[in-house]
């Protein structure tokens, strides 16, 4: 059903696969397991022919052409993907071959509900044997997200919504691009269950990281590193006896390569938040919460998808307004140089902000050498309005190239061309925390940073910010729904509940080894300074 010969795509000069020979019968599920940036991500835009190019037989002049050109051939569904016309793809996309995508706040339209999403692909694929609240039954999803927006739900709920999406028009072959990356265990069960839905009758490529996912839902698995594919085997042939080192350095890692931390950290608080509460609509998502984050120090937001944590990041960041509570800065996060506009509170670029969705976050027409300069250039005031950002400088590119070999990506004249939008997702992701370290933040709000990385690469990520945290003394607000990255890097931990029943969130520090609630005398006291920094509801 899915066929693959001799396929190879590149990038300019750059090659991003390389004589790729795969085969999915129906009713098998190969999984294509890789290192981030190693073409997975890649390989499922090009055969639904979502990426801008041309095949390299129309190329005169290969070394000066930019975009993605192609050779061989990729037949899925009887079909030449790579030479059919645009209007061929036109129907084979969603009919014959489905899609989920990586990119999950990109993947529905912001301003329909979830009822709307649904009659739209049951209207444009003519299905009138079943109704929206049928078709959420089936896939096992609460009723009362029919009626709300993308924005207004969670990552796992967002997942297992489009799997639904794409399994209505029962396509024979299917696609899932890192289905289950940035979801909690228990949002991956039921992304794996969703997954489950009508296999027999399709073929699927699962590309993933996560070598345990490969080995336990896959059929055969095929090891891609550097573009190429190095090894194929069955889950049971590669787990006893895997052949190539990438394979066994996948396979065989240890789950908590992370490094661990050192005492918690005693220095002044530099955050305060006190009974934060925030609704969306008539749907309580944060009641009361309080904490606070010492200089220094770590501290880690766990608990499952829709609890609450990626809004969590958005308020502290001041990316959402206030509706109740206080969030209280110190003055150390004040801007040290004089400002025409005071900032009501931390200047944006003492705060460093890694999003959980890194393509929303990067301006997809900018290269990544521009990415970071605009980011330089901001933190310094050197950039004017409407002005594209510049990276020839030799200062600027060395603190560019800098920023890049601190989160393990290339440095080199490509990939500084490249468009973000040309990024995998964990390329993307690195690239954002890359943006995050440039400007020398004395606060980073990282919504799991890690999500889309594989081991080696996030074991790499955590340890630039344990260095971060030792070294220069910066604080860092975790996002994770991993309790392994949260026990390598956090000095303290703050695990949400879902609202109903009513919330708690339960502080613990790694130093006390119990469960505490937070000090209602810390939150009250004076805070440190002659003019705190107050964000309150206007």
């Amino acid at each position: 059903m899915i066929e693959l010969r001799n396929l190879s795509l590149s990038v300019g000069d750059t090659a991003l696969l390389q004589d790729i020979n795969l085969s999915v019968a129906t009713g098998e599920t190969l999984a294509l397991l890789g290192p981030s940036g190693a073409g997975k991500s890649s390989l499922a835009r090009l055969l639904l022919r979502l990426l801008e190019g041309q095949p390299s037989r129309t190329l005169r002049h290969k070394a000066r052409h930019r975009g993605f050109h192609w050779s061989g051939q990729a037949i899925v569904a009887g079909t030449d993907v790579l030479s059919a016309s645009v209007g061929q793809m036109r129907h084979l996309r969603g009919n014959q071959i489905g899609l989920i995508t990586q990119s999950l706040s990109d993947a529905l339209n912001p301003q329909l509900t979830m009822r709307a999403h649904v009659a739209e692909v049951l209207a444009l694929h003519q299905i009138t044997d079943i109704t929206p609240e049928q078709v959420f039954a089936t896939f096992n999803l609460p009723p009362e997200l029919l009626e709300r927006r993308p924005a207004y739900l969670s990552g796992g709920e967002v997942q297992r919504v489009l799997i639904a999406l794409s399994l209505l028009p029962k396509p024979k072959c299917l696609i899932l691009d890192e289905p289950t990356a940035a979801l909690d265990p228990a949002n991956q069960a039921l992304t794996v269950k969703a997954m489950a839905h009508g296999r027999a009758q399709r073929a699927q490529i699962l590309i993933t990281h996560d070598p345990a996912l490969a080995l336990s839902v896959c059929d055969h698995i095929a090891v891609l590193d550097q573009g190429r594919i190095v090894e194929t085997g069955t889950p049971r042939d590669l787990q006893q006896q895997p052949q190539h080192p990438k394979s066994r350095a996948m396979i065989q890692q240890p789950r908590d390569t992370a490094p661990g931390t050192a005492a918690a950290p005693s220095g002044p608080d530099v955050l305060r938040v006190h009974q934060l509460s925030h609704s969306y609509g008539a749907r309580p998502v944060l009641r009361n919460l309080s904490f606070s984050l010492r200089a220094g120090e770590c501290l880690a937001v766990l608990g499952p998808s829709g609890c609450g944590k990626s809004t969590l990041a958005r308020l502290v960041a001041g990316m959402e307004p206030l509706q109740s509570g206080q969030i209280l800065w110190s003055e150390a996060t004040r801007p040290a140089r004089p400002s025409p506009r005071p900032c009501p509170g931390p200047c944006p670029c003492q705060i460093g902000y890694v999003s959980q969705f890194p393509h929303r976050a990067l301006t997809a027409h900018f290269s990544v050498a521009q990415t970071l300069a605009e980011a330089l250039s901001l933190s310094q005031g050197r950039l004017r309005w409407l002005l594209r950002p510049r990276h020839s400088d030799p200062a600027t590119l060395t603190a560019i190239c800098n920023a890049l070999t601190a989160v393990s990506l290339p440095t080199d004249a490509p990939f500084l061309a490249r468009l973000t939008r040309d990024l995998s997702g964990g390329e993307a992701q690195r690239l954002c925390l890359a943006r995050a370290l440039l400007v020398q933040p004395q606060v980073i709000i990282a919504d799991e940073p890690t999500s889309s990385l594989d081991q080696c690469a996030a074991a790499e990520v955590i340890k630039t910010l344990s260095d971060l945290k030792q070294r220069a003394a910066i604080s860092i607000l975790l996002i994770t729904h991993a309790p392994a990255v949260a026990q390598a890097l956090a000095d303290q931990q703050l695990t949400l509940r879902q609202i109903s029943p009513p919330p708690a969130a339960m502080l613990r520090r790694a130093d006390q080894g119990a469960n505490v609630e937070p000090t209602p005398s810390l939150i009250h006291a004076a805070f440190m300074g002659d003019r705190p920094v107050r964000r309150e509801r206007s």
